[in-house]
């Protein structure tokens, strides 16, 4: 049987290969699957190129290697066994401790849902009595919501919808037994085919003990169930640590496929684009990437860039909604595309802020440090962190969009801002209790209208330590005052900082 989903070992690792690409390289010979050159990259077995002769040559597999699970069936492009009508609900796992984990599914509403009545069931493919069922109440049209699917993976979920016109595939992918790997940031399931980037962290679930070469990192981490995690990473890029991750289903890469959309203007929230234009112009980056749009008959213009790997894409933009995904054999990206007038209100950002128990951080001056001085941020966009101590910035560090980062070693005197664009969203000043100046509250106005010396400037956010003077409606006044003129002594500054 000839084969179309075939990969070829270049010093840029497994690249997809045509037969003609493959003949040029080899006009005169045979390449026996024996060499280790060509590989099918549905089954992961070593395929022949055949001799020049009476039939057109072609890749085939061995005799003895003919799978009923290859799926490579002479298609007529290296990639077409990805079509894709419904959102794909991501996985994710979520560790507690050595012994403990559970692995969680996300659900977004998509635009034109205009209610959220019904309910979601979820069926564990190993385990009849194993069910789940979640009020669609629950989801939400600008965020992922994650719903617990328990400790014991499936290799297949089966979902039903029920009482609503929400679209869901009726069975998603779970955990294969020879393993899955997760992001370690995002914690998120990376699909079947998906790029493993060489010096980034993964976690890897498995039912079998890893055993990696020199240039691999694992390190156990937590073992449930029959089910071993380790913390992964390829230190290296070699020949030997890509046909590890090949064997698991997984590209060894040093640059991670991408969708970047470039013009025109557009809201971005996880898994949609919302935008008014006729025609949307993105990138797509990543070997052998192919884009599609759904519904079909809408007209996608593709202009490939081989000195990258990335193909210029233009979406005629025919329907109200689409679904655009990229991938190989299997989807690797995908978003809606919502035409809409977007002459609208922006919702404030969300940033949430936790303790490594999960707890909620509130905004202000803290005067109690978090559990073992960490805090963890998921925002909802890019930005960055800023960190300062003492009045002096510290430490500047980017966060991105629906990645956990976290800030250890929080002490008193530090103060961390947390931006978005030019926008402080959100700020919090860990100081040490101490009693008010004075319990009096005309007294201690007077010693703060009284405080000479130098000028020091203030912005809008040392308001949060207002709070501390609740029941001083003066002295608060005061305060605001001089954070409208931008400046205070700094005698009251230390006076009112209780220092």
């Amino acid at each position: 049987m000839a084969l179309t989903n075939v990969v070829m070992w270049t010093d840029k690792g497994w690249k997809s290969v045509t037969r003609d690409e493959a003949i040029r390289i080899f006009p005169d010979d045979k390449v026996s699957a024996n060499s280790g050159i060509f590989m099918c990259r549905l089954c992961k077995k070593y395929v022949t190129l055949t001799a020049p002769g009476i039939y057109a040559r072609c890749f085939k597999h061995s005799r003895g290697d003919i799978d009923k699970e290859c799926d490579d069936r002479a298609l007529s492009s290296p990639i077409q066994n990805f079509e894709l009508h419904t959102f794909i609900p991501p996985m994710r796992i979520k560790i507690y401790n050595s012994q403990s984990y559970t692995l969680e599914i996300g659900f977004i509403l998509p635009p034109d849902i205009k209610n959220n009545r019904g309910s979601i069931i979820i069926k564990n493919g190993n385990l009849s009595t194993s069910e789940f069922k979640y009020d669609i109440s629950r989801l939400s049209y600008d965020t992922l919501t994650y719903l617990q699917l328990g400790s014991v993976p499936a290799e297949k979920y089966t979902i039903a919808v029920l009482e609503s016109s929400l679209s869901l595939p009726p069975i998603v992918d779970g955990i294969k037994k020879i393993g899955a790997l997760f992001d370690y940031y995002t914690r998120k399931k990376l699909p079947d085919d998906a790029d493993v980037v060489v010096n980034h962290d993964y976690y890897f679930l498995t039912t079998k003990k890893l055993y990696v070469s020199s240039g691999i990192i694992a390190n156990q981490i937590c073992i449930m169930n029959g089910w071993y995690i380790y913390k992964i990473r390829a230190k290296v890029f070699n020949r030997s640590n890509a046909d590890f991750f090949f064997n698991y289903g997984y590209l060894l890469t040093e640059k991670q496929a991408s969708l970047t959309f470039l013009w025109p203007e557009y809201i971005l929230s996880p898994y949609v684009i919302k935008h008014k234009a006729d025609k949307i112009n993105l990138y797509i980056q990543g070997d052998s990437i192919i884009p599609k749009i759904y519904p079909t008959g809408n007209i996608l213009c593709c202009k490939y860039c081989d000195n990258d790997n990335g193909v210029a894409v233009t979406v005629e933009c025919n329907a109200r909604q689409q679904l655009l995904s990229a991938g190989r054999t299997k989807v690797l990206r995908y978003t809606y595309l919502w035409k809409d007038n977007l002459d609208t209100c922006i919702e404030p950002s969300i940033v949430r802020i936790t303790d490594i128990k999960g707890i909620e951080v509130i905004a202000g001056e803290n005067n109690r440090l978090p559990e073992k001085g960490i805090l963890q941020i998921t925002p909802q966009f890019d930005g960055y962190i800023e960190i300062v101590k003492d009045g002096w910035i510290i430490e500047k560090r980017r966060i991105n969009a629906n990645v956990i980062s976290e800030i250890d070693r929080i002490q008193f005197g530090i103060t961390i801002n947390i931006y978005q664009g030019l926008e402080c969203v959100w700020a919090v000043s860990y100081v040490r209790q101490k009693k008010l100046v004075s319990d009096n509250e005309e007294e201690l106005l007077q010693q703060l209208q009284s405080a000479g010396g130098k000028m020091i400037p203030i912005s809008h956010l040392f308001g949060v330590v207002v709070k501390k003077y609740n029941g001083y409606p003066l002295v608060q006044k005061w305060i605001y005052s001089q954070i409208r003129n931008g400046c205070i002594s700094e005698r009251a500054y230390k006076l009112i900082r209780g220092k």
